[in-house]
Protein backbone atom coordinates (compact mmCIF):
# COMPACT_ATOMS: atom_id res chain seq x y z
CA UNK A 1 0.00 0.00 0.00
CA UNK A 2 2.91 2.24 0.96
CA UNK A 3 4.51 1.54 -2.50
CA UNK A 4 1.32 2.46 -4.05
CA UNK A 5 0.84 5.80 -2.15
CA UNK A 6 4.35 6.79 -3.28
CA UNK A 7 4.05 6.29 -6.81
CA UNK A 8 0.35 7.76 -7.48
CA UNK A 9 2.17 10.85 -5.22
CA UNK A 10 5.42 10.68 -7.95
CA UNK A 11 2.58 10.82 -10.54
CA UNK A 12 1.05 13.80 -9.79
CA UNK A 13 -2.51 12.45 -9.19
CA UNK A 14 -4.46 14.84 -6.61
CA UNK A 15 -5.76 13.47 -3.56
CA UNK A 16 -7.68 13.90 -0.49
CA UNK A 17 -6.79 12.24 2.64
CA UNK A 18 -8.97 9.72 5.43
CA UNK A 19 -7.94 8.57 8.63
CA UNK A 20 -7.69 4.70 8.58
CA UNK A 21 -6.68 3.42 11.99
CA UNK A 22 -3.81 5.30 13.25
CA UNK A 23 -2.23 6.08 9.31
CA UNK A 24 -3.02 8.66 7.16
CA UNK A 25 -3.85 7.03 3.71
CA UNK A 26 -4.52 9.68 0.59
CA UNK A 27 -6.96 8.82 -1.92
CA UNK A 28 -7.48 10.08 -5.82
CA UNK A 29 -10.05 12.63 -5.79
CA UNK A 30 -13.07 12.03 -8.67
CA UNK A 31 -13.01 14.62 -11.38
CA UNK A 32 -17.15 15.62 -9.78
CA UNK A 33 -15.72 15.72 -6.46
CA UNK A 34 -12.95 18.43 -8.24
CA UNK A 35 -15.63 20.46 -9.89
CA UNK A 36 -17.82 20.20 -6.58
CA UNK A 37 -14.74 21.90 -4.64
CA UNK A 38 -14.24 24.40 -7.50
CA UNK A 39 -17.92 25.66 -7.45
CA UNK A 40 -17.89 26.21 -3.50
CA UNK A 41 -15.28 28.22 -3.89
CA UNK A 42 -16.37 30.78 -6.92
CA UNK A 43 -19.89 30.39 -4.56
CA UNK A 44 -17.88 31.45 -1.63
CA UNK A 45 -16.52 35.28 -3.69
CA UNK A 46 -19.67 36.09 -5.01
CA UNK A 47 -22.41 35.19 -2.43
CA UNK A 48 -24.12 38.06 -0.70
CA UNK A 49 -22.36 38.48 2.61
CA UNK A 50 -23.64 37.31 5.73
CA UNK A 51 -24.50 39.13 9.09
CA UNK A 52 -23.51 38.51 12.53
CA UNK A 53 -26.52 36.88 12.64
CA UNK A 54 -26.03 34.07 9.76
CA UNK A 55 -28.71 35.33 7.88
CA UNK A 56 -28.45 36.74 4.65
CA UNK A 57 -27.59 40.69 4.55
CA UNK A 58 -29.83 42.95 2.81
CA UNK A 59 -26.67 44.85 1.74
CA UNK A 60 -25.62 44.74 -2.13
CA UNK A 61 -22.88 42.06 -2.94
CA UNK A 62 -19.75 43.56 -2.73
CA UNK A 63 -18.50 43.09 -6.32
CA UNK A 64 -20.42 45.40 -7.82
CA UNK A 65 -21.59 48.75 -6.65
CA UNK A 66 -25.16 49.46 -8.00
CA UNK A 67 -26.05 53.01 -6.15
CA UNK A 68 -25.83 55.67 -8.35
CA UNK A 69 -24.21 58.90 -7.46
CA UNK A 70 -23.73 60.82 -10.13
CA UNK A 71 -26.53 60.68 -12.18
CA UNK A 72 -26.72 62.29 -15.63
CA UNK A 73 -28.75 65.51 -16.12
CA UNK A 74 -31.77 65.32 -18.53
CA UNK A 75 -30.97 67.00 -21.70
CA UNK A 76 -33.62 69.23 -22.52
CA UNK A 77 -33.77 72.13 -25.34
CA UNK A 78 -33.17 75.66 -25.21
CA UNK A 79 -36.79 76.66 -25.17
CA UNK A 80 -36.42 79.81 -23.49
CA UNK A 81 -33.98 82.57 -22.34
CA UNK A 82 -32.64 80.14 -19.02
CA UNK A 83 -32.74 77.38 -20.83
CA UNK A 84 -30.74 78.30 -23.46
CA UNK A 85 -28.14 79.53 -20.93
CA UNK A 86 -28.21 75.93 -19.57
CA UNK A 87 -27.87 74.26 -22.93
CA UNK A 88 -25.18 76.40 -24.02
CA UNK A 89 -23.29 75.89 -20.45
CA UNK A 90 -23.51 72.45 -20.75
CA UNK A 91 -21.64 72.61 -24.58
CA UNK A 92 -18.84 73.95 -22.94
CA UNK A 93 -18.21 72.01 -19.83
CA UNK A 94 -19.75 68.69 -21.29
CA UNK A 95 -17.51 66.80 -23.68
CA UNK A 96 -19.54 64.09 -24.11
CA UNK A 97 -22.87 66.06 -25.04
CA UNK A 98 -20.69 68.48 -27.52
CA UNK A 99 -19.53 66.02 -28.90
CA UNK A 100 -22.77 64.45 -30.07
CA UNK A 101 -23.82 67.88 -31.10
CA UNK A 102 -21.36 68.78 -33.54
CA UNK A 103 -21.92 65.64 -35.73
CA UNK A 104 -25.87 65.98 -34.70
CA UNK A 105 -26.18 69.69 -35.86
CA UNK A 106 -24.98 69.34 -39.40
CA UNK A 107 -26.89 66.61 -39.88
CA UNK A 108 -30.60 67.60 -38.97
CA UNK A 109 -29.82 71.18 -41.19
CA UNK A 110 -30.10 69.02 -43.94
CA UNK A 111 -32.81 67.11 -43.19
CA UNK A 112 -35.88 67.36 -45.70
CA UNK A 113 -38.68 65.40 -45.30
CA UNK A 114 -39.86 63.15 -42.80
CA UNK A 115 -37.84 62.93 -39.49
CA UNK A 116 -37.79 60.37 -36.95
CA UNK A 117 -35.78 61.19 -33.45
CA UNK A 118 -35.76 57.89 -31.71
CA UNK A 119 -35.15 57.75 -28.16
CA UNK A 120 -35.94 61.49 -28.37
CA UNK A 121 -36.44 62.18 -24.68
CA UNK A 122 -37.17 66.19 -24.39
CA UNK A 123 -36.07 66.39 -28.15
CA UNK A 124 -32.83 68.01 -27.30
CA UNK A 125 -31.77 68.68 -30.73
CA UNK A 126 -35.48 69.97 -32.49
CA UNK A 127 -34.47 73.14 -32.41
CA UNK A 128 -31.83 72.80 -35.18
CA UNK A 129 -34.30 70.90 -37.24
CA UNK A 130 -36.46 73.19 -40.52
CA UNK A 131 -39.62 72.11 -39.96
CA UNK A 132 -40.66 74.06 -43.06
CA UNK A 133 -38.86 71.38 -44.82
CA UNK A 134 -38.81 68.56 -42.72
CA UNK A 135 -41.72 66.90 -40.32
CA UNK A 136 -40.34 65.68 -36.53
CA UNK A 137 -41.60 62.45 -35.24
CA UNK A 138 -40.21 61.88 -31.73
CA UNK A 139 -40.76 58.27 -30.04
CA UNK A 140 -39.66 56.97 -26.69
CA UNK A 141 -40.85 54.21 -24.55
CA UNK A 142 -43.47 54.18 -22.43
CA UNK A 143 -41.77 54.55 -18.76
CA UNK A 144 -39.03 57.14 -20.32
CA UNK A 145 -39.48 58.79 -16.67
CA UNK A 146 -36.58 56.16 -15.44
CA UNK A 147 -34.42 57.97 -17.79
CA UNK A 148 -36.07 61.27 -15.73
CA UNK A 149 -37.64 61.96 -18.99
CA UNK A 150 -41.60 63.27 -19.20
CA UNK A 151 -42.27 64.50 -22.85
CA UNK A 152 -45.91 63.52 -23.42
CA UNK A 153 -46.22 64.53 -27.28
CA UNK A 154 -44.29 61.64 -28.63
CA UNK A 155 -45.27 58.09 -29.82
CA UNK A 156 -44.31 55.07 -27.72
CA UNK A 157 -42.10 52.38 -27.88
CA UNK A 158 -43.20 48.76 -27.06
CA UNK A 159 -39.65 48.09 -26.99
CA UNK A 160 -39.60 45.75 -29.89
CA UNK A 161 -41.18 47.57 -33.05
CA UNK A 162 -41.78 51.21 -34.11
CA UNK A 163 -45.03 52.41 -34.54
CA UNK A 164 -45.03 52.87 -37.97
CA UNK A 165 -44.57 51.80 -41.47
CA UNK A 166 -42.21 50.47 -43.63
CA UNK A 167 -40.61 52.97 -45.58
CA UNK A 168 -41.94 55.86 -43.31
CA UNK A 169 -39.13 58.04 -42.55
CA UNK A 170 -36.30 59.88 -45.13
CA UNK A 171 -34.17 59.85 -42.00
CA UNK A 172 -33.80 58.83 -38.10
CA UNK A 173 -31.30 60.13 -35.49
CA UNK A 174 -31.13 57.95 -32.33
CA UNK A 175 -28.59 59.03 -29.50
CA UNK A 176 -27.41 57.67 -26.94
CA UNK A 177 -29.79 54.95 -27.00
CA UNK A 178 -28.40 51.48 -27.79
CA UNK A 179 -26.28 51.08 -24.59
CA UNK A 180 -29.61 51.01 -23.24
CA UNK A 181 -31.54 48.64 -25.45
CA UNK A 182 -31.36 44.82 -24.66
CA UNK A 183 -31.98 43.83 -27.82
CA UNK A 184 -30.41 46.71 -29.91
CA UNK A 185 -29.86 44.51 -32.76
CA UNK A 186 -33.50 44.16 -33.16
CA UNK A 187 -34.05 47.84 -32.61
CA UNK A 188 -31.42 48.65 -35.40
CA UNK A 189 -33.16 46.17 -38.00
CA UNK A 190 -36.38 48.29 -36.78
CA UNK A 191 -34.75 51.82 -38.29
CA UNK A 192 -33.75 49.73 -40.85
CA UNK A 193 -37.59 48.83 -41.94
CA UNK A 194 -39.01 52.46 -41.61
CA UNK A 195 -35.88 53.95 -43.59
CA UNK A 196 -36.91 54.77 -47.05
CA UNK A 197 -34.30 53.29 -49.97
CA UNK A 198 -31.58 54.97 -49.40
CA UNK A 199 -32.69 56.98 -46.37
CA UNK A 200 -30.37 58.26 -43.78
CA UNK A 201 -29.92 57.37 -40.28
CA UNK A 202 -27.64 58.53 -37.43
CA UNK A 203 -26.64 57.03 -34.14
CA UNK A 204 -24.28 57.89 -31.41
CA UNK A 205 -23.24 55.40 -28.75
CA UNK A 206 -20.72 56.25 -25.47
CA UNK A 207 -17.44 54.65 -25.09
CA UNK A 208 -15.73 56.27 -22.42
CA UNK A 209 -18.54 56.59 -20.19
CA UNK A 210 -19.43 55.46 -16.29
CA UNK A 211 -22.02 52.60 -15.56
CA UNK A 212 -25.50 55.27 -15.62
CA UNK A 213 -28.94 55.04 -15.34
CA UNK A 214 -28.47 52.10 -13.15
CA UNK A 215 -29.48 49.07 -13.97
CA UNK A 216 -30.58 49.92 -17.79
CA UNK A 217 -26.79 50.79 -19.15
CA UNK A 218 -26.05 46.73 -20.63
CA UNK A 219 -23.20 47.78 -23.14
CA UNK A 220 -20.37 49.72 -24.99
CA UNK A 221 -19.71 48.82 -28.48
CA UNK A 222 -16.53 48.25 -30.64
CA UNK A 223 -16.40 49.67 -33.88
CA UNK A 224 -16.10 45.37 -35.29
CA UNK A 225 -19.11 45.00 -33.38
CA UNK A 226 -21.14 47.93 -35.00
CA UNK A 227 -19.78 47.00 -37.94
CA UNK A 228 -21.82 43.46 -37.36
CA UNK A 229 -24.94 45.59 -36.35
CA UNK A 230 -25.44 47.83 -39.52
CA UNK A 231 -24.64 44.97 -41.83
CA UNK A 232 -27.50 45.30 -43.21
CA UNK A 233 -27.13 48.69 -44.29
CA UNK A 234 -25.52 49.44 -48.02
CA UNK A 235 -23.22 52.19 -46.92
CA UNK A 236 -22.01 52.66 -42.68
CA UNK A 237 -19.46 55.10 -41.43
CA UNK A 238 -18.09 54.94 -37.97
CA UNK A 239 -16.53 58.17 -36.89
CA UNK A 240 -14.78 58.01 -33.33
CA UNK A 241 -16.42 61.31 -30.91
CA UNK A 242 -12.84 62.71 -29.84
CA UNK A 243 -9.57 60.80 -28.77
CA UNK A 244 -8.10 59.40 -25.62
CA UNK A 245 -7.11 62.82 -24.71
CA UNK A 246 -10.85 64.22 -24.89
CA UNK A 247 -11.79 61.44 -22.52
CA UNK A 248 -9.45 61.78 -20.16
CA UNK A 249 -10.66 65.23 -19.87
CA UNK A 250 -14.27 64.55 -19.30
CA UNK A 251 -13.22 61.58 -16.51
CA UNK A 252 -11.51 64.48 -14.73
CA UNK A 253 -14.36 67.22 -15.42
CA UNK A 254 -16.64 64.54 -13.70
CA UNK A 255 -14.55 63.55 -11.16
CA UNK A 256 -14.24 67.34 -10.26
CA UNK A 257 -18.56 68.01 -10.38
CA UNK A 258 -19.33 65.09 -8.72
CA UNK A 259 -17.24 66.15 -5.29
CA UNK A 260 -18.05 69.87 -5.91
CA UNK A 261 -22.13 68.88 -5.66
CA UNK A 262 -21.90 65.57 -3.66
CA UNK A 263 -25.08 63.62 -3.31
CA UNK A 264 -24.85 63.69 0.33
CA UNK A 265 -24.79 66.27 2.58
CA UNK A 266 -21.93 65.81 4.69
CA UNK A 267 -19.68 65.73 1.97
CA UNK A 268 -20.39 69.55 1.02
CA UNK A 269 -17.71 70.09 3.80
CA UNK A 270 -14.93 69.13 1.55
CA UNK A 271 -16.41 71.11 -1.40
CA UNK A 272 -13.86 74.12 -1.09
CA UNK A 273 -11.25 71.74 -1.07
CA UNK A 274 -12.28 70.72 -4.83
CA UNK A 275 -12.25 74.28 -5.48
CA UNK A 276 -8.25 74.23 -5.42
CA UNK A 277 -8.19 71.81 -8.61
CA UNK A 278 -10.17 74.71 -10.95
CA UNK A 279 -7.12 75.76 -12.94
CA UNK A 280 -6.69 72.00 -13.14
CA UNK A 281 -10.24 71.29 -14.73
CA UNK A 282 -9.89 74.50 -16.87
CA UNK A 283 -6.91 73.09 -18.54
CA UNK A 284 -8.73 69.94 -18.71
CA UNK A 285 -11.53 71.62 -20.61
CA UNK A 286 -9.16 73.12 -22.75
CA UNK A 287 -7.43 70.13 -24.08
CA UNK A 288 -10.95 68.34 -24.47
CA UNK A 289 -11.97 71.07 -26.68
CA UNK A 290 -8.55 71.25 -28.65
CA UNK A 291 -8.57 67.40 -28.84
CA UNK A 292 -12.57 67.67 -30.35
CA UNK A 293 -11.36 70.11 -32.92
CA UNK A 294 -7.72 68.99 -34.00
CA UNK A 295 -8.04 65.05 -33.36
CA UNK A 296 -5.30 65.26 -30.76
CA UNK A 297 -4.78 61.75 -29.25
CA UNK A 298 -5.91 58.29 -30.13
CA UNK A 299 -8.97 57.65 -31.33
CA UNK A 300 -8.82 54.18 -30.60
CA UNK A 301 -10.31 55.01 -26.66
CA UNK A 302 -12.74 58.20 -27.82
CA UNK A 303 -15.65 59.64 -26.03
CA UNK A 304 -18.16 57.35 -28.25
CA UNK A 305 -18.85 56.54 -31.84
CA UNK A 306 -21.03 57.89 -34.57
CA UNK A 307 -22.56 55.92 -36.99
CA UNK A 308 -23.98 57.20 -40.38
CA UNK A 309 -26.06 54.65 -42.48
CA UNK A 310 -27.88 54.78 -45.22
CA UNK A 311 -29.88 51.53 -46.57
Amino acid sequence: MADETKRRCKAGAPFHRRKRSHLWIREPRSAQHSVQIALKRIASVTMIPRNHTGKTSKRSSPVMNTREDFRPKAHTPPSSFFTSIRYNIRLIIDLQVVSVYRHVKPFLQNVNGNLLDLGCGESPYRFLVNEKCAKYFGVDIIDADKFDYQKSDVAHLDGKRIPFDDGYFDYVICTEVLEHVEDYQTLVDEVYRVLKPNGEGLFTIPWSARYHYIPYDYFRFTPSLLQKTFSNYKEVEIIARGTDVTAISSKLIVLFFRNLFPNKMWRYILSPLWLLFTPLIILALLFGHISLLTKFGSDLDPLGYTILSKK
